[in-house]
């Protein structure tokens, strides 16, 4: 394929992204793999609005992706979408090079519309028409590693997309955990100096929305803890956002008034913690800090 040049003064890039947060942890390694190869190069991101926060937050206390200019954001799953286009279109202006993540006509009309000199994205029926530069989308393989096709036509020439490592990785100083493990939620608990089990019951609002739900039942929640705390004498932490509130406190109180423990000491009881509306990187301590995670496939 041939490659874009951009020796000639600093560019602008725009990455066009629709997805959750961790959608937009699979683009990680492209990133990553553009600014090894285009160090000058400068990256934003337009993301769908309700990934735009947990993501400024990773980004910003992360050590490997403090590159990343703007973050940007449009609600694509708004009803009144077709009323904000043309803010949508004012979004995606000004740039010099736009890469967009999606393979439906919109994605493609996207591109076209940001009148860049180059616009990059996967093939389908509308890139020859819509698109500078259209890769191959593979399909069968790990997404995260099919979003490195998008970098090529930017790579210097002796750089093999093969080799490339394609497993999303953040990397977090100990200032910062040692920072996030100060606050008082987490010393009022004595999280800093034992170990626990995490669990994240929750799905995302959209699965919801769509009526798929992928979480087990609240009695099978409470099973599971009830046997990792009387049979494998762990501590269980409960943690979800706003939207696992009423969940948390409905499994919380099902095993606190099942036989075993309202018959048990107030030890047992403590066993079972839980936290609710964390900052990001404080499920991050947590995640790092924990014996296991257990969770559900939260997307749709």
């Amino acid at each position: 394929m041939e490659k874009i040049s951009l020796e000639i003064k600093k560019k602008r890039l725009l990455f066009i992204y629709p997805g959750g947060l961790g959608d937009v942890l699979l683009l990680i390694p492209t990133l990553e793999l553009i600014r090894r190869s285009q160090p000058d190069l400068s990256i934003d991101l337009l993301l769908e609005k309700r990934a735009v926060r947990p993501v400024e937050e990773l980004f910003k206390e992360s050590e490997n992706l403090g590159f990343i200019h703007k973050i940007k954001s449009f609600d694509f799953k708004s009803k009144s979408f077709l009323l904000f286009l043309p803010y949508l279109i004012w979004q995606v202006q000004n740039y010099d090079l736009v890469i967009a993540t999606g393979r439906s006509i919109l994605s493609a009309l996207l591109l076209w519309f940001s009148a860049a000199p180059e616009r990059i994205g996967f093939k389908s029926n509308w890139s020859k028409l819509l698109l500078s530069k259209a890769v191959d989308f593979r399909e069968k393989e790990y997404f995260a590693k099919s979003l490195l096709q998008l970098a090529e036509p930017l790579l210097k020439k002796d750089t093999c997309l093969e080799k490339e490592p394609s497993l999303p990785t953040l990397v977090f100083s100990e200032q910062t955990f040692r920072k996030v493990a100060q606050k008082e939620i987490f010393l009022a608990l004595g999280l800093d100096s034992s170990q626990f089990c995490l669990i994240h019951p929750g799905v995302s609002q959209i699965s919801l929305q769509k009526q798929i739900y992928k979480s087990p039942s609240v009695d099978y929640w409470v099973e599971l803890i009830r046997k990792l705390i009387l049979e494998q004498k762990e501590k269980v932490l409960l943690v979800g956002g706003k939207e696992e509130e009423k969940l948390i406190l409905n499994i919380k109180q099902k095993v606190l008034n099942s036989n075993e423990f309202q018959s048990s000491s107030l030890e047992l009881a403590q066993k079972l913690l839980t936290l609710k509306n964390l900052k990001i990187i404080d499920l991050v301590y947590l995640i790092k800090k924990s014996k296991c995670l257990i969770c559900t496939d939260s997307g749709p």
